[in-house]
């Protein structure tokens, strides 16, 4: 059993260990024994070790293959330290010491070294880890290492995984990388890097993924990645690259995901894109692009993922997302779109979410009345538009989920619906409608949810909701409604949750809510009510909820009598003295 357990050697104070688990998952943390050296040399606690005895209750030291050393000290570590650990394969080391330069010589069984926190390690000296044949993974991050040369890495022929991030570093050296073919994933974030020198990533003819976010980059040098051909997922986000032309990724034909995200972009010119046949995924949130030029997204053949939320873009022209086949989420949330040609989309065949909430739009087109095949989902909320023109929305006949809640919408022409024939969920929660027409609402026949609440409406005509035949759930909460009748609600026969809370209706006359079979939960909680006729309920039997809670009531008479269902009744806050049983 002892061949599983990790070891952790504690020199000095040490505590927090979950660091150490983030590094090497495979071994739980309930798994790892404490060695707590106080004082003294720890070659000497380790000496008194039972060497032969492999029971759990003591250590069998060559038997060690996890060792966490952790040291406050700025004492210089060198290989008598670790030399009983023969079959040691992952060594982690928190200290302020540095290092002998033949403390790694007797290691070839390690397979990761990870150091991490040591402010006084400023270099890497060359030859330090020649000897260790068969490292697959190496970290040092968190140190003051300001520049990586060549020969820092020499020996490391196997390795697969190298972690340089956060170590104030400003240059790579060109050849820094040359010793390490293997390596697929590369950290270089959280540093101070300014510049790409040319070929600065040669030799790394297996990368994979290469990290560079949260440095100074002001621009990408096209001739870094010379022979990346296999990198596939870049992150240059939170650095400060103004402009990006056509060869910044002339090399780099096999990028799936490309993060951009937080730096200083402008705009994107035609074919910046050109040779990223099958990037998936493209992030560039949070820059400062006023406009997006006609064929800068050409070529992307096999995106998925468009990214754009956050810029200060303001025009979008009809075809600025042509050939874009593939593509199945736009962000454009948070931009600065004041008219918004909806038509531009209508050429995605595989487009299913298109998010532009918040994006000041006062006016949208849709001259040709072309839209996407497949969108289900689009998020306008949190705009400036007044009005829902005739026909907006036409040819948008798979959409399921329109949500417009915040968007000063103030009235639905006619014909605003046409074209929206799948849609099941409708939000046009928060907006400043007073008066909803008959059918309002003519061509929604799926829709499942309308929500209506937080606007200012004071009077809704007979079949306004005539045609919802599959509404099940309407919320005209926290609006300005007086009085309701039966008319209002025609149509409505699969209705089962309905909200009128928080409105000013003083009194429910006999049948005022209709033929509403399927009802099953009313709030009726907000109001002014003082009373309730009887018959009021007579229709709608199956009631199970029903809140009249904070209203003025001082009797509700025999009306509760027609709820045979009623399973919870919310009176409180009335002024009634009793409820009458006749």
């Amino acid at each position: 059993i002892v061949n599983t357990l990790q070891y952790l050697i504690e020199v000095a104070r040490m505590h927090q260990i979950s660091p150490w688990h983030y590094y090497n998952t495979a071994f739980g943390l309930e798994n790892i024994k404490v060695l707590a050296f106080y004082g003294g040399d720890p070659r000497d606690e380790l000496n008194k070790l039972d060497k032969s005895d492999a029971s759990t209750s003591k250590v069998a030291i060559e038997n060690i293959k996890n060792l966490m050393v952790k040291s406050e000290t700025t004492d210089e570590f060198n290989k008598e330290l670790l030399k009983p650990l023969q079959k040691l394969e992952h060594l982690y080391m928190i200290s302020n010491g540095n290092f002998t330069k033949d403390i790694f010589e007797d290691f070839n069984t390690l397979v990761g070294l990870y150091l991490r926190y040591n402010k006084n390690l400023k270099k890497i000296n060359v030859g330090l880890m020649e000897n260790l044949k068969n490292l697959r993974r190496l970290t040092i991050n968190h140190c003051n290492i300001k520049i990586f040369e060549s020969g820092n890495f020499k020996g490391l022929s196997q390795l697969e995984e190298l972690d340089l991030q956060e170590n104030n570093t400003a240059d790579l050296v060109v050849g820094v990388f040359k010793d390490i073919p293997k390596v697929q994933k590369l950290t270089l974030s959280r540093n101070k890097i300014k510049a790409l020198p040319d070929k600065i990533f040669e030799g790394l003819l297996v990368l994979n993924q290469l990290d560079l976010s949260n440095n100074l980059l002001e621009e990408l040098n096209e001739e870094a990645f010379n022979q990346n051909n296999s990198l596939s997922y870049l992150k240059l986000s939170n650095n400060r690259i103004n402009s990006l032309t056509t060869n910044n990724f002339k090399n780099l034909s096999s990028l799936v995901q490309l993060n951009l995200d937080r730096n200083k972009l402008e705009h994107l010119n035609e074919n910046t894109f050109q040779e990223l046949h099958k990037l998936d995924y493209l992030a560039l949130n949070n820059n400062k692009m006023s406009k997006i030029e006609v064929g800068a997204l050409d070529h992307l053949n096999s995106l998925r993922v468009l990214l754009l939320q956050y810029n200060n873009i303001a025009t979008l022209e009809q075809n600025t997302f042509n050939n874009l086949d593939k593509v199945e989420v736009i962000q454009m949330d948070h931009n600065k779109i004041e008219e918004l040609p909806l038509d531009s989309f209508g050429n995605l065949p595989s487009v299913q979410n298109i998010l532009l909430q918040s994006s000041n739009i006062k006016n949208i087109k849709n001259a040709e009345g072309i839209g996407p095949k497949n969108l289900s989902y689009l998020h306008l909320e949190e705009n400036h538009f007044s009005c829902l023109s005739s026909g907006i929305f036409k040819g948008f006949g798979t959409l399921v989920n329109l949500d417009l809640n915040e968007s000063k919408i103030e009235k639905l022409e006619k014909d605003w619906c046409v074209g929206l024939e799948s849609l099941k969920l409708l939000n046009l929660n928060g907006n400043k409608l007073k008066h909803l027409p008959e059918n309002s609402f003519y061509t929604l026949n799926s829709l499942k949810t309308l929500n209506l609440s937080r606007n200012e409406l004071e009077h809704i005509d007979r079949r306004a909701f005539s045609s919802l035949k599959a509404l099940s759930n309407l919320n005209l909460c926290d609006n300005l409604l007086i009085e309701i009748n039966s008319e209002m609600f025609e149509g409505l026969e699969s209705l089962r949750a309905l909200g009128l809370g928080n409105n000013e209706i003083t009194q429910l006359k006999e049948n005022s809510l209709g033929r509403l079979e399927t009802l099953i939960y009313l709030d009726l909680s907000e109001n002014r009510l003082e009373s309730i006729d009887s018959g009021t309920f007579s229709y709608i039997s199956k009631l199970t909820t029903l809140d009249l809670g904070y209203n003025g009531l001082r009797t509700v008479g025999s009306s509760l009598l027609d709820l045979k269902d009623l399973g919870k009744l919310v009176l409180s806050y009335n002024y009634l003295d009793e409820i009458s049983d006749e």
